[in-house]
Protein backbone atom coordinates (compact mmCIF):
# COMPACT_ATOMS: atom_id res chain seq x y z
CA UNK A 1 0.00 0.00 0.00
CA UNK A 2 2.43 2.34 0.56
CA UNK A 3 4.44 2.24 -1.96
CA UNK A 4 1.12 3.21 -4.10
CA UNK A 5 0.38 6.21 -2.50
CA UNK A 6 2.11 8.91 -3.98
CA UNK A 7 3.05 11.83 -2.24
CA UNK A 8 0.70 14.41 -4.31
CA UNK A 9 -2.11 12.36 -4.80
CA UNK A 10 -1.69 11.96 -0.78
CA UNK A 11 -1.76 15.66 0.24
CA UNK A 12 -4.54 16.04 -2.61
CA UNK A 13 -7.09 13.18 -0.58
CA UNK A 14 -6.00 15.15 2.90
CA UNK A 15 -7.03 18.49 1.49
CA UNK A 16 -10.32 16.23 0.43
CA UNK A 17 -10.65 14.56 3.36
CA UNK A 18 -10.52 17.76 5.57
CA UNK A 19 -12.71 19.58 4.15
CA UNK A 20 -15.40 16.75 4.57
CA UNK A 21 -14.67 16.15 7.82
CA UNK A 22 -15.09 20.31 8.03
CA UNK A 23 -18.89 19.57 7.08
CA UNK A 24 -21.97 19.53 8.97
CA UNK A 25 -22.69 16.25 9.54
CA UNK A 26 -25.86 16.97 7.24
CA UNK A 27 -23.60 17.51 4.10
CA UNK A 28 -21.70 14.25 4.77
CA UNK A 29 -19.58 13.93 1.74
CA UNK A 30 -20.86 11.06 -0.63
CA UNK A 31 -18.09 9.72 -2.55
CA UNK A 32 -19.74 8.40 -5.24
CA UNK A 33 -20.35 11.95 -6.21
CA UNK A 34 -16.53 12.61 -6.61
CA UNK A 35 -15.14 12.24 -9.73
CA UNK A 36 -12.25 10.10 -8.23
CA UNK A 37 -10.34 6.79 -8.85
CA UNK A 38 -11.34 3.90 -6.54
CA UNK A 39 -7.69 4.19 -5.70
CA UNK A 40 -7.91 7.37 -4.42
CA UNK A 41 -11.24 6.06 -3.10
CA UNK A 42 -9.45 3.54 -1.10
CA UNK A 43 -6.78 6.02 0.59
CA UNK A 44 -10.14 8.27 1.80
CA UNK A 45 -11.35 5.42 3.62
CA UNK A 46 -8.29 3.98 4.82
CA UNK A 47 -7.51 7.55 6.38
CA UNK A 48 -10.93 7.63 7.79
CA UNK A 49 -9.90 4.34 9.64
CA UNK A 50 -7.01 5.76 10.96
CA UNK A 51 -9.13 8.34 12.38
CA UNK A 52 -11.80 5.99 13.53
CA UNK A 53 -9.15 3.57 15.05
CA UNK A 54 -7.40 6.37 16.64
CA UNK A 55 -11.13 7.33 18.29
CA UNK A 56 -11.34 3.66 19.26
CA UNK A 57 -14.20 3.23 17.56
CA UNK A 58 -13.08 0.04 16.32
CA UNK A 59 -16.48 -1.20 14.55
CA UNK A 60 -16.77 1.88 12.53
CA UNK A 61 -13.09 1.12 11.58
CA UNK A 62 -13.24 -2.19 11.10
CA UNK A 63 -15.93 -1.22 8.27
CA UNK A 64 -13.69 1.68 6.94
CA UNK A 65 -10.71 -0.61 6.53
CA UNK A 66 -12.63 -3.22 5.13
CA UNK A 67 -14.23 -0.95 2.07
CA UNK A 68 -10.59 -0.04 2.00
CA UNK A 69 -10.05 -3.79 0.99
CA UNK A 70 -12.95 -3.81 -0.88
CA UNK A 71 -11.58 -1.35 -3.66
CA UNK A 72 -7.87 -2.20 -3.31
CA UNK A 73 -7.27 -5.70 -1.78
CA UNK A 74 -3.76 -4.79 -0.49
CA UNK A 75 -1.73 -6.97 1.89
CA UNK A 76 -0.61 -3.95 3.79
CA UNK A 77 -4.15 -3.96 4.62
CA UNK A 78 -4.63 -6.91 5.28
CA UNK A 79 -2.23 -6.96 7.97
CA UNK A 80 -3.88 -4.04 9.44
CA UNK A 81 -7.07 -5.70 9.30
CA UNK A 82 -5.60 -8.71 11.53
CA UNK A 83 -3.95 -6.30 13.78
CA UNK A 84 -7.08 -4.80 14.41
CA UNK A 85 -8.95 -7.92 15.26
CA UNK A 86 -5.83 -9.18 17.23
CA UNK A 87 -5.81 -5.58 19.37
CA UNK A 88 -9.40 -6.62 20.00
CA UNK A 89 -9.16 -10.31 21.38
CA UNK A 90 -10.37 -11.43 18.23
CA UNK A 91 -7.99 -14.03 17.26
CA UNK A 92 -10.01 -16.69 15.02
CA UNK A 93 -11.13 -13.30 13.10
CA UNK A 94 -7.17 -12.34 12.66
CA UNK A 95 -5.99 -14.87 11.39
CA UNK A 96 -8.63 -16.17 9.48
CA UNK A 97 -7.78 -12.77 7.62
CA UNK A 98 -4.38 -13.77 7.12
CA UNK A 99 -4.84 -16.86 5.74
CA UNK A 100 -7.08 -15.45 3.44
CA UNK A 101 -4.76 -13.12 2.31
CA UNK A 102 -1.92 -15.13 2.16
CA UNK A 103 -4.21 -16.75 -0.56
CA UNK A 104 -4.36 -13.83 -2.59
CA UNK A 105 -0.48 -12.99 -1.77
CA UNK A 106 1.59 -16.29 -1.44
CA UNK A 107 4.85 -14.46 -1.83
CA UNK A 108 4.32 -11.64 0.95
CA UNK A 109 6.42 -13.05 3.91
CA UNK A 110 5.23 -10.38 6.50
CA UNK A 111 1.79 -12.03 5.81
CA UNK A 112 3.33 -15.91 7.11
CA UNK A 113 5.55 -13.69 9.93
CA UNK A 114 1.86 -11.99 11.15
CA UNK A 115 0.36 -15.39 11.53
CA UNK A 116 3.28 -17.65 12.74
CA UNK A 117 3.64 -14.84 15.20
CA UNK A 118 -0.16 -15.45 16.54
CA UNK A 119 0.30 -18.83 16.95
CA UNK A 120 3.52 -18.34 18.84
CA UNK A 121 1.75 -15.81 21.48
CA UNK A 122 -0.35 -19.15 21.94
CA UNK A 123 2.73 -21.02 22.01
CA UNK A 124 1.42 -23.31 19.42
CA UNK A 125 4.84 -24.03 18.23
CA UNK A 126 3.49 -26.45 15.51
CA UNK A 127 1.20 -24.18 14.07
CA UNK A 128 3.80 -21.19 13.93
CA UNK A 129 6.55 -23.86 12.04
CA UNK A 130 3.97 -25.07 9.58
CA UNK A 131 3.29 -21.36 8.57
CA UNK A 132 6.96 -20.77 8.14
CA UNK A 133 7.11 -24.02 6.01
CA UNK A 134 4.51 -23.08 4.07
CA UNK A 135 6.31 -19.86 2.83
CA UNK A 136 9.83 -21.29 2.57
CA UNK A 137 8.02 -23.52 -0.37
CA UNK A 138 7.56 -20.88 -2.35
CA UNK A 139 10.57 -19.03 -1.63
CA UNK A 140 13.25 -20.80 -0.64
CA UNK A 141 15.56 -18.45 -0.67
CA UNK A 142 14.55 -16.40 1.57
CA UNK A 143 17.15 -17.11 4.68
CA UNK A 144 16.03 -14.96 7.19
CA UNK A 145 12.66 -17.09 7.20
CA UNK A 146 15.11 -19.32 8.02
CA UNK A 147 16.24 -17.66 11.00
CA UNK A 148 12.85 -17.31 12.40
CA UNK A 149 11.51 -21.01 11.86
CA UNK A 150 14.92 -22.24 13.43
CA UNK A 151 14.14 -20.09 16.33
CA UNK A 152 10.80 -22.29 16.67
CA UNK A 153 12.44 -24.89 16.44
CA UNK A 154 14.45 -24.81 19.23
CA UNK A 155 11.15 -23.54 21.40
CA UNK A 156 9.57 -26.41 20.50
CA UNK A 157 12.73 -28.73 21.32
CA UNK A 158 13.04 -30.23 17.81
CA UNK A 159 16.67 -30.07 17.61
CA UNK A 160 17.47 -32.65 14.93
CA UNK A 161 15.16 -30.37 12.41
CA UNK A 162 16.73 -27.07 13.39
CA UNK A 163 20.27 -28.82 12.57
CA UNK A 164 18.50 -29.87 9.37
CA UNK A 165 17.33 -26.53 8.09
CA UNK A 166 20.18 -24.82 9.04
CA UNK A 167 22.75 -26.65 7.44
CA UNK A 168 20.76 -25.90 3.85
CA UNK A 169 21.72 -22.28 4.28
CA UNK A 170 25.49 -21.81 2.94
CA UNK A 171 28.11 -21.17 5.36
CA UNK A 172 28.28 -17.27 4.05
CA UNK A 173 24.48 -16.55 4.51
CA UNK A 174 24.89 -17.72 8.23
CA UNK A 175 24.05 -15.20 10.91
CA UNK A 176 25.28 -14.96 14.86
CA UNK A 177 22.22 -16.42 15.57
CA UNK A 178 21.82 -19.19 12.99
CA UNK A 179 25.10 -20.34 14.67
CA UNK A 180 23.02 -19.76 18.43
CA UNK A 181 20.47 -21.76 17.42
CA UNK A 182 22.77 -24.62 16.25
CA UNK A 183 24.38 -24.19 19.06
CA UNK A 184 21.46 -24.98 21.33
CA UNK A 185 20.04 -27.53 19.14
CA UNK A 186 23.40 -29.53 19.26
CA UNK A 187 23.44 -29.35 22.92
CA UNK A 188 19.69 -30.34 23.43
CA UNK A 189 21.03 -33.46 21.10
CA UNK A 190 23.71 -34.26 23.63
CA UNK A 191 26.11 -33.29 20.93
CA UNK A 192 28.11 -30.70 23.80
CA UNK A 193 31.50 -30.71 21.55
CA UNK A 194 29.48 -29.55 18.50
CA UNK A 195 27.66 -27.15 20.33
CA UNK A 196 30.50 -25.56 21.54
CA UNK A 197 32.06 -25.11 18.30
CA UNK A 198 28.76 -23.45 17.22
CA UNK A 199 28.81 -20.64 19.94
CA UNK A 200 32.02 -19.99 19.41
CA UNK A 201 31.27 -19.11 15.67
CA UNK A 202 28.61 -16.66 17.04
CA UNK A 203 31.06 -15.05 19.46
CA UNK A 204 33.62 -14.21 16.83
CA UNK A 205 30.67 -12.92 14.61
CA UNK A 206 29.61 -10.56 17.40
CA UNK A 207 32.23 -10.43 20.62
CA UNK A 208 28.93 -8.45 22.32
CA UNK A 209 26.42 -11.56 21.92
CA UNK A 210 25.94 -12.28 25.58
CA UNK A 211 23.13 -14.54 25.01
CA UNK A 212 25.72 -16.81 23.14
CA UNK A 213 28.68 -16.30 25.91
CA UNK A 214 25.74 -17.38 28.52
CA UNK A 215 24.64 -20.47 26.64
CA UNK A 216 28.45 -21.89 26.06
CA UNK A 217 29.20 -21.14 29.46
CA UNK A 218 26.14 -23.46 30.24
CA UNK A 219 27.47 -25.73 27.93
CA UNK A 220 31.13 -26.12 29.28
CA UNK A 221 29.46 -26.53 32.67
CA UNK A 222 26.75 -29.46 31.53
CA UNK A 223 30.38 -30.90 30.64
CA UNK A 224 31.39 -30.90 33.62
CA UNK A 225 34.42 -28.18 31.80
CA UNK A 226 34.10 -26.24 35.13
CA UNK A 227 37.49 -24.13 34.46
CA UNK A 228 36.19 -23.35 31.12
CA UNK A 229 32.57 -22.56 32.48
CA UNK A 230 34.30 -20.46 34.99
CA UNK A 231 36.26 -18.30 32.73
CA UNK A 232 33.08 -17.71 30.64
CA UNK A 233 30.91 -16.77 33.01
CA UNK A 234 33.96 -14.39 34.55
CA UNK A 235 34.11 -13.05 30.75
CA UNK A 236 30.12 -12.27 30.89
CA UNK A 237 30.57 -10.67 34.39
CA UNK A 238 33.49 -8.16 32.95
CA UNK A 239 31.24 -7.46 29.58
CA UNK A 240 28.70 -5.48 31.91
CA UNK A 241 26.37 -8.72 32.78
CA UNK A 242 26.70 -8.81 36.34
CA UNK A 243 23.22 -10.26 36.97
CA UNK A 244 22.65 -12.51 40.37
CA UNK A 245 21.70 -15.15 38.82
CA UNK A 246 25.58 -15.01 36.96
CA UNK A 247 27.18 -14.03 40.41
CA UNK A 248 25.67 -17.41 42.17
CA UNK A 249 26.51 -19.37 38.89
CA UNK A 250 30.11 -18.22 39.08
CA UNK A 251 29.70 -19.24 43.18
CA UNK A 252 28.47 -22.16 41.82
CA UNK A 253 31.48 -23.32 39.88
CA UNK A 254 33.96 -21.60 42.06
CA UNK A 255 32.69 -24.15 44.70
CA UNK A 256 32.91 -27.28 42.56
CA UNK A 257 36.63 -26.05 41.38
CA UNK A 258 37.26 -26.47 45.42
CA UNK A 259 38.00 -22.46 45.09
CA UNK A 260 34.98 -21.34 48.95
CA UNK A 261 37.26 -18.11 49.18
CA UNK A 262 37.31 -17.06 45.55
CA UNK A 263 33.10 -17.91 45.86
CA UNK A 264 32.72 -16.21 48.95
CA UNK A 265 34.71 -12.84 47.88
CA UNK A 266 32.00 -12.59 45.13
CA UNK A 267 29.29 -13.03 47.71
CA UNK A 268 30.94 -10.23 49.66
CA UNK A 269 30.98 -7.67 46.27
CA UNK A 270 27.73 -8.89 45.52
CA UNK A 271 24.29 -7.49 46.11
CA UNK A 272 23.30 -7.07 49.70
CA UNK A 273 19.89 -8.06 50.15
CA UNK A 274 18.70 -11.06 51.60
CA UNK A 275 17.59 -13.48 48.92
CA UNK A 276 21.41 -13.21 47.04
CA UNK A 277 22.72 -13.71 50.34
CA UNK A 278 20.52 -16.96 51.12
CA UNK A 279 20.66 -18.40 47.42
CA UNK A 280 24.60 -18.00 47.95
CA UNK A 281 24.37 -19.67 51.46
CA UNK A 282 22.10 -22.96 49.67
CA UNK A 283 24.95 -23.03 46.93
CA UNK A 284 27.81 -23.11 49.60
CA UNK A 285 25.37 -25.77 51.74
CA UNK A 286 24.61 -27.95 48.56
CA UNK A 287 28.26 -28.29 48.05
CA UNK A 288 29.30 -29.19 51.20
CA UNK A 289 31.20 -25.81 52.48
CA UNK A 290 29.26 -25.44 55.66
CA UNK A 291 31.50 -23.29 57.41
CA UNK A 292 31.18 -20.73 54.69
CA UNK A 293 27.43 -21.17 54.84
CA UNK A 294 27.37 -20.75 58.47
CA UNK A 295 29.19 -17.03 58.53
CA UNK A 296 26.54 -16.10 55.38
CA UNK A 297 23.89 -16.97 57.47
CA UNK A 298 25.01 -15.27 61.41
CA UNK A 299 25.13 -12.14 59.03
CA UNK A 300 21.94 -12.55 57.70
CA UNK A 301 20.84 -13.39 61.59
CA UNK A 302 22.35 -9.98 62.90
CA UNK A 303 19.77 -8.00 60.96
CA UNK A 304 16.22 -6.52 62.25
CA UNK A 305 14.07 -8.54 59.69
CA UNK A 306 15.29 -12.18 59.25
CA UNK A 307 13.86 -13.91 56.35
CA UNK A 308 12.55 -17.58 57.31
CA UNK A 309 13.83 -19.13 54.94
CA UNK A 310 17.39 -18.66 57.17
CA UNK A 311 15.63 -21.05 59.69
CA UNK A 312 15.32 -23.68 56.94
CA UNK A 313 19.18 -23.40 55.71
CA UNK A 314 20.26 -22.79 59.73
CA UNK A 315 17.96 -26.21 60.18
CA UNK A 316 19.98 -27.75 57.23
CA UNK A 317 23.64 -27.05 59.11
CA UNK A 318 22.47 -28.16 62.23
CA UNK A 319 21.55 -31.63 60.63
CA UNK A 320 24.16 -31.93 58.12
CA UNK A 321 27.39 -30.48 60.14
CA UNK A 322 25.91 -30.79 63.48
CA UNK A 323 24.38 -34.08 63.36
CA UNK A 324 21.90 -32.40 65.93
CA UNK A 325 18.02 -33.31 64.96
CA UNK A 326 16.83 -31.48 67.38
CA UNK A 327 18.67 -28.41 66.90
CA UNK A 328 17.45 -28.67 63.27
CA UNK A 329 13.76 -29.01 64.77
CA UNK A 330 13.89 -25.82 66.80
CA UNK A 331 15.10 -23.87 63.82
CA UNK A 332 12.04 -25.24 61.56
CA UNK A 333 9.72 -24.34 64.40
CA UNK A 334 10.79 -20.91 64.14
CA UNK A 335 8.97 -20.65 60.28
CA UNK A 336 5.44 -19.40 60.65
CA UNK A 337 2.51 -21.57 59.02
CA UNK A 338 2.07 -18.53 56.18
CA UNK A 339 5.30 -18.54 54.99
CA UNK A 340 6.03 -20.31 51.68
CA UNK A 341 8.81 -22.29 53.10
CA UNK A 342 6.23 -23.64 56.04
CA UNK A 343 5.35 -26.92 53.52
CA UNK A 344 8.85 -27.92 53.03
CA UNK A 345 10.08 -27.01 56.77
CA UNK A 346 6.87 -29.31 57.77
CA UNK A 347 8.02 -31.85 55.63
CA UNK A 348 11.80 -31.64 57.28
CA UNK A 349 10.44 -31.44 60.67
CA UNK A 350 8.20 -34.60 59.78
CA UNK A 351 11.42 -37.06 58.85
CA UNK A 352 13.97 -35.06 61.90
CA UNK A 353 11.14 -36.20 64.45
CA UNK A 354 10.50 -39.95 62.53
CA UNK A 355 14.95 -40.37 63.29
CA UNK A 356 13.86 -38.85 66.86
CA UNK A 357 11.43 -41.64 67.05
CA UNK A 358 9.03 -38.92 68.27
CA UNK A 359 6.07 -41.13 66.27
CA UNK A 360 3.37 -39.18 67.90
CA UNK A 361 4.28 -35.92 67.07
CA UNK A 362 5.50 -36.74 63.26
CA UNK A 363 1.59 -38.39 62.84
CA UNK A 364 0.59 -35.13 64.59
CA UNK A 365 2.58 -33.27 62.04
CA UNK A 366 1.27 -35.06 59.06
CA UNK A 367 -2.44 -34.83 59.86
CA UNK A 368 -1.79 -30.88 59.95
CA UNK A 369 -0.01 -31.35 56.41
CA UNK A 370 -2.62 -33.01 55.21
CA UNK A 371 -5.14 -30.43 56.53
CA UNK A 372 -3.49 -27.52 55.23
CA UNK A 373 -1.78 -28.91 52.11
CA UNK A 374 -3.88 -31.58 50.53
CA UNK A 375 -2.74 -31.14 46.92
CA UNK A 376 0.66 -32.79 48.62
CA UNK A 377 0.74 -36.13 48.32
CA UNK A 378 4.54 -36.33 50.62
CA UNK A 379 2.02 -36.37 54.04
CA UNK A 380 0.64 -39.26 53.26
CA UNK A 381 3.64 -40.83 52.02
CA UNK A 382 4.93 -40.21 55.25
CA UNK A 383 2.28 -41.12 57.02
CA UNK A 384 2.79 -45.03 55.94
CA UNK A 385 6.03 -44.20 56.40
CA UNK A 386 5.53 -43.77 60.32
CA UNK A 387 3.82 -46.98 60.44
CA UNK A 388 5.86 -48.93 58.54
CA UNK A 389 8.40 -47.68 60.20
CA UNK A 390 7.41 -49.05 63.37
CA UNK A 391 6.13 -52.58 61.18
CA UNK A 392 2.22 -51.42 61.55
CA UNK A 393 2.10 -52.51 57.64
CA UNK A 394 -1.84 -52.46 57.44
CA UNK A 395 -2.10 -49.34 59.00
CA UNK A 396 0.36 -48.38 56.61
CA UNK A 397 -1.29 -49.69 53.73
CA UNK A 398 -4.71 -48.05 54.49
CA UNK A 399 -3.06 -44.85 54.46
CA UNK A 400 -1.83 -45.06 51.13
CA UNK A 401 -4.94 -46.53 49.94
CA UNK A 402 -6.75 -43.28 51.19
CA UNK A 403 -3.97 -41.35 49.28
CA UNK A 404 -4.66 -43.21 45.97
CA UNK A 405 -7.95 -42.68 46.56
CA UNK A 406 -7.46 -38.90 45.42
CA UNK A 407 -4.43 -39.71 43.33
CA UNK A 408 -5.27 -43.03 41.72
CA UNK A 409 -2.34 -43.64 39.33
CA UNK A 410 0.29 -41.35 41.58
CA UNK A 411 3.57 -43.84 41.01
CA UNK A 412 5.10 -42.77 44.59
CA UNK A 413 2.12 -44.07 47.07
CA UNK A 414 1.64 -47.11 43.95
CA UNK A 415 5.42 -47.91 44.92
CA UNK A 416 5.42 -47.82 48.41
CA UNK A 417 2.21 -49.81 48.39
CA UNK A 418 3.96 -52.16 46.39
CA UNK A 419 6.93 -52.44 49.14
CA UNK A 420 4.49 -52.86 51.73
CA UNK A 421 2.60 -55.82 50.00
CA UNK A 422 5.88 -57.07 49.82
CA UNK A 423 6.90 -56.64 53.29
CA UNK A 424 3.34 -58.56 54.34
CA UNK A 425 4.53 -60.85 52.20
CA UNK A 426 1.70 -60.89 49.58
CA UNK A 427 4.59 -60.59 46.73
CA UNK A 428 2.09 -61.63 43.90
CA UNK A 429 -0.49 -58.60 44.90
CA UNK A 430 3.60 -56.26 45.17
CA UNK A 431 4.56 -57.43 41.41
CA UNK A 432 0.88 -56.62 40.50
CA UNK A 433 0.94 -53.08 42.06
CA UNK A 434 5.04 -52.31 40.37
CA UNK A 435 3.50 -53.87 36.91
CA UNK A 436 1.30 -50.86 36.94
CA UNK A 437 3.72 -48.86 37.94
CA UNK A 438 6.20 -49.62 35.19
CA UNK A 439 3.06 -49.74 32.80
CA UNK A 440 2.04 -46.16 33.28
CA UNK A 441 5.80 -44.75 34.16
CA UNK A 442 8.16 -47.07 31.81
CA UNK A 443 10.97 -44.79 33.20
CA UNK A 444 10.09 -45.48 36.65
CA UNK A 445 13.60 -47.12 38.16
CA UNK A 446 12.37 -48.41 41.65
CA UNK A 447 9.70 -50.10 39.92
CA UNK A 448 11.80 -51.64 37.03
CA UNK A 449 14.58 -52.47 39.66
CA UNK A 450 11.97 -54.43 41.90
CA UNK A 451 9.97 -56.41 39.44
CA UNK A 452 13.16 -57.75 38.05
CA UNK A 453 14.99 -58.21 40.99
CA UNK A 454 11.96 -60.23 42.38
CA UNK A 455 12.15 -62.39 39.16
CA UNK A 456 15.25 -62.68 39.67
CA UNK A 457 14.61 -63.93 43.24
CA UNK A 458 11.99 -66.09 42.08
CA UNK A 459 13.97 -67.73 38.77
CA UNK A 460 10.99 -66.76 36.62
CA UNK A 461 11.47 -65.05 33.56
CA UNK A 462 15.33 -64.45 33.58
CA UNK A 463 15.55 -62.72 30.37
CA UNK A 464 12.63 -59.96 31.10
CA UNK A 465 14.19 -59.62 34.45
CA UNK A 466 17.61 -58.54 33.00
CA UNK A 467 15.94 -56.13 30.68
CA UNK A 468 14.30 -54.28 33.47
CA UNK A 469 17.38 -54.16 35.53
CA UNK A 470 19.62 -52.92 32.89
CA UNK A 471 16.80 -50.31 31.59
CA UNK A 472 16.34 -49.13 35.76
CA UNK A 473 20.82 -48.55 35.35
CA UNK A 474 20.10 -47.03 32.26
CA UNK A 475 18.23 -44.29 34.51
CA UNK A 476 20.45 -44.39 37.33
CA UNK A 477 23.93 -46.04 36.38
CA UNK A 478 25.96 -45.57 40.04
CA UNK A 479 22.68 -47.11 41.86
CA UNK A 480 24.16 -49.65 44.62
CA UNK A 481 21.27 -51.48 44.58
CA UNK A 482 20.51 -51.93 40.74
CA UNK A 483 23.98 -52.95 40.16
CA UNK A 484 23.73 -55.82 42.64
CA UNK A 485 20.39 -56.46 41.27
CA UNK A 486 22.19 -57.10 38.09
CA UNK A 487 24.79 -59.05 39.71
CA UNK A 488 21.43 -61.43 41.03
CA UNK A 489 20.23 -61.12 37.59
CA UNK A 490 23.79 -62.90 35.95
CA UNK A 491 23.95 -65.17 39.01
CA UNK A 492 20.78 -66.56 38.53
CA UNK A 493 21.04 -67.07 34.56
CA UNK A 494 24.76 -69.02 35.60
CA UNK A 495 26.66 -66.08 33.80
CA UNK A 496 28.93 -66.17 37.29
CA UNK A 497 31.88 -64.20 35.45
CA UNK A 498 29.49 -61.54 34.73
CA UNK A 499 27.85 -61.28 37.95
CA UNK A 500 31.19 -61.28 40.05
CA UNK A 501 31.40 -58.25 37.89
CA UNK A 502 28.76 -56.41 39.14
CA UNK A 503 28.86 -57.25 42.69
CA UNK A 504 32.06 -55.90 42.87
CA UNK A 505 30.78 -52.34 41.43
CA UNK A 506 27.58 -53.04 43.88
CA UNK A 507 29.47 -52.78 46.98
CA UNK A 508 31.87 -49.92 46.25
CA UNK A 509 28.47 -47.89 45.51
CA UNK A 510 26.48 -49.11 48.22
CA UNK A 511 29.12 -50.75 50.92
CA UNK A 512 26.58 -51.05 54.47
CA UNK A 513 23.98 -52.91 52.86
CA UNK A 514 23.72 -56.57 54.21
CA UNK A 515 22.12 -57.95 51.50
CA UNK A 516 24.66 -56.86 48.94
CA UNK A 517 27.31 -58.30 50.93
CA UNK A 518 25.25 -61.55 51.39
CA UNK A 519 25.26 -62.00 47.53
CA UNK A 520 28.89 -60.73 47.47
CA UNK A 521 29.97 -63.99 49.83
CA UNK A 522 27.86 -66.04 47.63
CA UNK A 523 29.36 -64.97 44.22
CA UNK A 524 32.66 -64.81 45.68
CA UNK A 525 31.88 -68.70 46.02
CA UNK A 526 30.88 -69.40 43.14
CA UNK A 527 34.21 -68.01 41.32
CA UNK A 528 35.87 -70.17 43.95
CA UNK A 529 37.34 -66.85 46.17
CA UNK A 530 36.30 -68.63 49.64
CA UNK A 531 38.48 -65.64 51.55
CA UNK A 532 36.54 -62.91 49.66
CA UNK A 533 33.11 -64.79 50.13
CA UNK A 534 33.95 -65.13 53.82
CA UNK A 535 34.54 -61.59 53.69
CA UNK A 536 31.11 -60.64 52.40
CA UNK A 537 29.41 -62.48 54.69
CA UNK A 538 31.32 -61.02 57.58
CA UNK A 539 30.22 -58.01 56.20
CA UNK A 540 26.79 -58.69 55.91
CA UNK A 541 26.11 -59.81 59.67
CA UNK A 542 28.35 -56.47 61.09
CA UNK A 543 25.90 -54.73 59.08
CA UNK A 544 22.98 -56.78 61.00
CA UNK A 545 21.68 -59.26 57.93
CA UNK A 546 18.02 -60.20 58.93
CA UNK A 547 19.35 -63.65 57.72
CA UNK A 548 21.69 -64.21 60.18
CA UNK A 549 21.75 -67.84 60.83
CA UNK A 550 21.43 -68.81 57.19
CA UNK A 551 24.82 -66.39 56.73
CA UNK A 552 26.90 -68.24 59.76
CA UNK A 553 25.70 -71.68 58.30
CA UNK A 554 27.51 -70.55 54.58
CA UNK A 555 30.53 -69.78 56.96
CA UNK A 556 30.83 -72.70 58.53
CA UNK A 557 30.84 -74.66 55.51
CA UNK A 558 33.59 -72.36 54.13
CA UNK A 559 35.90 -72.90 57.11
CA UNK A 560 35.26 -77.02 57.16
CA UNK A 561 36.71 -77.41 53.98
Amino acid sequence: MAEKFKMKKIIFLLIIYLMASCLPEKHNVNLRNLDISPQAKSIFYYLKFQELKNQKNYPQAEAALKQTLELDPDPFLYLELANLYWRNLKFNEARTVLKQAIKKFPEYRNLYLSLARSYLAEKRFEDAATTLEEYLRVKADDYPIYQELAAIYVQDKKYAQTLDLIKKIPESKRTKLMYYYLGRASNGLGLKNKAIQFLKKAVQIDPQFIEAWAELAYVYELNKDYVEAEKTYAHLLQMGEGSPELLLRLIDLNLKLNNPDKAMLIVEKGPKHEHFKLEAANKFISNKFYSYAQKILNEILSRKDVPPRTYFYLAILAYEKDHDAQKAVDFLDKIPENNKFFPQALLFRIQLLLQLEDFEQALTLTRLGQKKFPNQNQFWLLQANIYEFRNKFSQALKILEKGLQKWPDDPELLFRKGIILDKMGKREQAIATMEKIIAAHPDHDQALNYVGYTLAELGKDLERALVLVQNALKIDPDNGYYLDSLAWVYFKQNKIKLAWEEIKKAVQFTPDDPTIWEHYGDIARAVNKPELALRGYKKALEFKSKNAKVIKEKISIILSH
